[in-house]
């Protein structure tokens, strides 16, 4: 990941950093809070993940916080981040949420988003933060003062206040959880179009909704981050709209020409002793729904690689690896390329977008069954939210394990799916969805 210190655009102050990760975490959302925008990158690198898939870390912290240049389209999206990027080669953090589909495959939303994040907002920040290998870098446009950044650096290395880490953080929470029933009815039609043909797996999605809540956003999210760490999870302040993610999932990321997808299929619980461990990774290793789910969304990967890869360079690399998490075991593939010299690195992400791992294949017509059947508007779920660099590299999550609030509407959303294929089951696979989203729930209580 490249980083320019002599770069015209941009000053840098560093200084090393001899804290915990969870107390650079802590200042880092303390001293975010006051932004109206605000989004942290956490990588949880110090959470001894177990032998996980290349280029998995890249950063202990990535924040961007405050506006330089805001880009907000409600229309000709990539067209308008590529001219945004051509015009100013610079550092932007980005989010796109599910209902991005309606330009990369003519998919329209039938229901409003109730959390209500915009369709896009990309935006280089005012100030821009990297930490990595005990060193903090604070990143400016040079039309910033070195004064001012100072001041800016001070106020970051305060330390945390403590109620920052305490339960004694007053929340209120009641949430309503879709039925048994309700979920039937609808596997059952998917079923359906499984059994026609019609499409061969469909991810599909129930929301649980907080009605009346109040949470302390940065509060919850250290809980999270303690509770559940994960590779790509992120801090997301959008005004009074917050992303609080513990996402294991990367979209697509982008080195030099490099274009790595690393799609999870496959979910199986930690063992409580080290034999029942490894006896729960090898039932998820030679699971055959979980192996055919896989593969198929590796399939679908691939074949999106193809319309912006460079001829004979999509592979691959690892196929249904499975990975551990603190909680679970995860089955991961990793397909790859060589960009296209006649591809954008935007237009790599719109013919990339949404991510198979969320739609089922083949892609358009899972999409159109999703919004036919799901009874609420993902929103930022099931999209992304990452960064791109001055050089076109880029990196991006897969928006999935999160919780969603609406600070000023007091509503929480919590999604969770799973993929329906023919081999699926009703009550296996609410309860996938009701135990994903249960640890959520569990944080918030």
């Amino acid at each position: 990941m490249p980083w320019k210190k002599d770069s015209p655009v941009r000053k840098v102050l560093s200084v090393p950093m001899n804290n915990s990760l969870q107390q650079i975490r802590s200042r880092l959302l303390q001293w975010g809070a006051s932004f109206e925008y605000f989004m942290l990158l956490d990588s949880n690198s110090d959470a001894g993940y177990d032998r996980l898939p290349t280029s998995y870390v890249n950063y202990h912290f990535l924040a961007a916080a405050g506006v330089f240049r805001g880009l907000l389209p409600d229309q000709n999206v990539f067209r308008s981040i590529k001219q945004l990027i051509a015009a100013d080669p610079e550092w932007y953090f980005l989010h796109l949420t599910f209902n991005v589909k309606a330009e990369t495959h003519k998919v329209y939303a039938r229901h409003d988003d109730p959390v209500g994040f915009p369709a896009v907002f990309v935006f280089s920040p005012l100030w821009l933060i990297l930490v990595r290998e005990g060193v903090l870098e604070l990143h400016y446009p040079s039309q910033v003062s070195d004064d001012e950044a100072r001041s800016a650096l001070e106020k970051l290395l305060q330390p945390a206040r403590e109620y920052f880490f305490g339960d004694s953080v007053k929340q209120r929470i009641s949430i309503s959880y879709p039925t048994f029933d309700e979920y039937r009815q609808v596997f059952e039609r998917v079923q359906g179009h499984l059994a026609r043909g019609d499409i061969y797996e469909m991810n599909y999605c129930i929301n649980f909704i907080g009605r009346d809540a109040v949470i302390d956003p940065r509060a919850t999210y250290l809980k999270l981050a303690d509770y559940s760490p994960a590779p790509f999870a992120a801090f997301y302040k959008y005004r009074d709209l917050y992303l609080l993610s513990a996402s294991p999932e990367r979209f697509l990321k982008k080195t030099g020409m490099q274009v790595i997808s690393q799609p999870i299929k496959g979910t199986i619980r930690r063992g409580k002793g080290s034999s029942e461990d490894e006896e729960l990774k090898k039932y998820l290793q030679n699971n055959a729904k979980d192996r055919s789910e896989n593969i198929m969304i590796t399939d679908l990967v691939r074949n999106d690689m193809s319309q912006f890869a460079q001829a004979g360079t999509v592979k691959v690399s690892d196929l249904c690896g499975v990975y551990s998490f603190r909680h679970v075991h995860q089955m991961i593939s990793t397909i790859e390329c060589r960009l296209s010299r006649e591809v954008s690195a935007v237009d790599a992400i719109r013919l990339a977008f949404p991510m198979g791992s969320m739609t089922g294949a083949p892609k358009r017509n899972a999409l159109r069954y999703i919004e036919e059947y799901e009874s609420f508007n993902r929103g930022l779920f099931s999209g992304t939210v990452g960064y791109i660099t001055p050089e076109g590299d880029f990196d991006l999550n897969v928006v999935i394990r999160s919780i969603l609030y609406n600070a000023s509407q007091r509503l929480i959303a919590i999604p969770a799916g799973s993929a329906v294929t023919v081999q699926a089951n009703a009550g296996d696979e609410y309860e996938e969805c009701c135990l994903k989203a249960q640890a959520l729930i569990d944080i918030l209580s």
